[in-house]
Formats: C-alpha cells, structure tokens, sequence
C-alpha cells in the first residue's frame, strides 16, 4: 500500500515538474516587449555599440600625446678606429705643422630617460574636440541600427498578428463548411439534395484546410524569424498578443530634424569642422617641456663597473620649440579636401530633407488612403456576412441551391482576404508614417 502511494505521488510530482518546465519556455510577448528584447539582442546594435567604445578608446588616444611621455633610451659604440684630428704643431712642440692626435676611448656606453611634455600645441586641442564629435557620431550610428530594428520587428509582429487572424476566419469557415456538409448529407438521405452537392462542400472544405496548412506554415517561420530578433532559442514557444488593432501612430506633426538621418548629417558636419580647425592649427607652433637625466662609461677596455669603468652623468631640463615653416602644401591639399567634404554634406542635408518631406506627404497620403479602405473592407465583410447568412438559411431550408451558396461563400471569402490584405496594409502604412516624421522610437 505504502509502494502505491509513494508511486502515486511520483507521477504527481513528475506531471506538475513537467507542466511548470513547460509554462515556464512559453512565453506571451506584447509589441513592446518584442521591441525591448530585439534591442537588447541585437547583433547589429551590439556590433555598433562596440564601435562606441572603440571611439571611447580612440578619444583617450588623443588625450594621451598630451600627458607626459617617458621613454628610455640606450646605446653601446665600439670605436675600432678612433677618430684622427690635427692639431697645430706648436702645441707639440713642431712649429709650422700639423699634428695627428686620436681623441676618445674606444668603448662608450650610455644609458638614460627623458620626460616630454607638451606644454602648448592648438593642433592637439582641436583634435581632441574632433575625437569627441567623434564619440556623438557613434551614438547616433547606435540610434540608427535600433530604429531599424524596431522597423523590422514591429513589421514582423503585425505581420505575424494578421495571419492569426487569417486563421480564426479559416477555422470559422471550416466550422460553417462541416454544418454544412452535416445539413446536406441529411438532405441527401431525406431525397432533398444531391450526392454532387456533398462532393463540392468537401471539395471546399480541402480547400480551407490547404489555406490554412500554408497559414500555419507561414506562420510557423515568422514566428521562428521573430525568435531570432528577440533573441529567443528555438526550443521555446512564444505567442503574441491577438489584438492588431492597436494603433502605434501618435501625432501628425513631422519632425524631421529629429530623424538620425539627418542628425548623423549635421553631426558629420561638425566633425569636417573640427577637422578644418584641426589642420589650421597645424601651422601654429608647438613648444615642449622635456627633462634627461643619462650616464654614460667611457673606457679602452669593456668594463661596466668596478675600477676601469668611468661613468659620469648628465642632466638636461630644456624646452623644445616646433615652428612649421613649409610642408610641401600638405596642410593646404587637406584643407581643401576638408571644405569640398563641407560642401557635399551641406547638399545631402538639403537632399535629405527634401527627401523627407516627400516621404511625409506620400506616407500620409498612404495612410489615409489605407485607413478609408480598410473602413470600406471591414463594411464590404459584414455586408458579405449578411449575405452569406442569409443564403445558407435559404439553402437549410431547400428555397436555394447549392450553387449560390458557394457563390456567396466565395464572395464573402473574397471580401475576407481584401479585409486582411488592407489591415496589413494598414500596418505597413502606420510604419512607414511613424518612420517618417522620425518618431519611430515612441512605438516603444
């Protein structure tokens, strides 16, 4: 007894283990979590943002020929032929000639460290300002690879959302279709209808299940192609919120100095700036603080210590004054390399924004043409529905034939599929409107 009921609660055990690990990999996900989870998984978006902290380091790099600079430095000379200088005879005591006289030892060793640091240079100020525009360049990079991931994945999940749809109208017309198929194999039997009447209910009856088969399937591999934006392993299950009547749209005001396309324009601008500034400064002077301390071991015989060694020390506090006097017109060539750039980037900004006011006006002329025929789709089904209704009562009740009601049923699936492809349409345009008048980052 004891056995059997210890046995009873294993399996109880095991079936709630069991239902918890599989509540638990089944996850519900609105639109806005969607777009969290695809941000934060991104590759893209993670691809930009170490850029972000390569510019991080790029800055330092900068920042750092403007702190102190400590370096080391070494040498060994083997004079196997010391130098010869002539010195007047007088000194040697042959008056009117020249005498050879060696100068030096034949091993020298020196070893020492100097601290630079540069003290003034306008060169490295602007090019620390141009790092930093930099860095803001990089954030806005980031800002674009989100804003086409939450255009991507808001797509898919709207997509995804009318094919759920798609396939409750279906499953509701196969419920219609099996009442039907129900009502004339009772007429059949009671001599009212014809055995062809069941064959053509079943022909379409295969036709629904097929539509709904690709449905499913189509389904299926956007619901995959949304796990791999979220980030989410295929061994889990997601679903998604069934209401696509949400609306994501906020206001119809266009803001498009606030698009990343045109900020990374004005941001690209002000990088050629600073660059200009930059190779301007290059014709200023640059002056260097610098401190050597060196000792070096002079002798005939190698010795670095001990008696036969001579070392003696050195030490230097100086400064150090660049003045660029001519380069061959290198500044000059890269300066005007620089306003040409200015140039260009003035016209895609004019471009850009024209552009932009084109895609407003055409997406708001989308929008509202999709809104009044999805209004119209939506009152072309109900009149379907009605019509439909009413031949089916007709046809149970044997004061039509069968051949209306597949008639109405075709239409009514008509005005189905126009409603559906018009909510998607709908979406799309709510998108591309939204995306417009660069505030796609609200739909968050």
């Amino acid at each position: 007894m004891q056995t059997n009921l210890r046995y009873v609660w294993s399996l109880l055990w095991l079936i709630g283990v069991t239902y918890q690990a599989s509540a638990q990999s089944t996850q519900r996900l609105s639109l806005k979590a969607s777009l969290q989870k695809a941000l934060a998984n991104s590759r893209e978006v993670q691809a930009q943002k170490l850029g972000r902290k390569a510019t991080d380091y790029q800055v330092k790099e900068v920042i750092s020929q403007g702190l102190p600079q400590v370096s080391a430095f070494g040498s060994f000379d083997n004079n196997m032929i010391l130098p010869t200088q002539f010195l007047p005879g007088e000194l040697a005591g042959q008056p009117g000639g020249l005498v050879p006289v060696q100068f030096g030892t034949r091993y020298n060793t020196t070893a020492g460290v100097e601290l630079q640091q540069l003290l003034f240079s306008q060169s490295f100020v602007a090019g620390v300002k141009a790092a930093k525009k930099a860095q803001a360049l990089s954030e806005l990079q980031i800002r674009q690879a989100e804003e086409e991931v939450l255009y991507k994945v808001a797509s898919l999940y709207y997509g995804i959302q009318v094919l759920l749809k798609q396939k409750q109208i279906l499953l509701d017309n196969l419920g219609q279709i099996n009442t039907l198929i129900n009502t004339t194999e009772l007429q059949y039997k009671n001599g009212v209808a014809k055995k062809v009447d069941i064959t053509r209910l079943k022909v379409n009856k295969v036709n629904l299940s097929t539509d709904l088969d690709q449905v499913e399937t189509t389904y299926a591999q956007q619901i995959n192609l949304l796990k791999y934006y979220i980030g989410t392993p295929e061994n889990e299950t997601i679903t998604i919120e069934e209401n696509v009547s949400t609306s994501v749209l906020t206001d119809y005001t266009p803001s498009f100095d606030k698009r990343t396309e045109v900020q990374l324009l004005y941001q690209q601008q002000e990088l050629n700036q600073e660059s200009i500034k930059q190779i301007k400064a290059g014709y200023l002077p640059t002056l260097t603080g610098f401190l050597r301390y060196s000792q070096m071991n002079q002798t005939n015989e190698l010795a670095f210590s001990g008696d036969k060694a001579n070392w003696n020390e050195t030490a230097v506090l100086g400064l150090r004054l660049n003045i660029p006097l001519f380069d061959g017109f290198n500044k000059r060539h890269r300066l005007q390399q620089k306003k040409i750039a200015m140039a260009q980037a003035n016209l895609r900004i004019k471009d850009t924004k024209t552009m932009m006011a084109t895609q407003y006006q055409n997406s708001l002329v989308k929008l509202q043409k999709q809104q009044d025929i999805l209004r119209k789709q939506k009152t072309n089904v109900n009149l379907a529905k009605e019509v439909y209704e009413s031949i089916e009562n007709q046809y149970k009740q044997g004061i039509t034939n069968l051949t209306d009601l597949l008639n109405t049923e075709n239409s009514l699936k008509t005005a189905q599929n126009g409603y559906l492809k018009a909510l998607v349409e709908l979406k799309v345009a709510e998108l591309e409107f939204v995306k417009a008048n660069g505030k796609i980052r609200e739909i968050l």
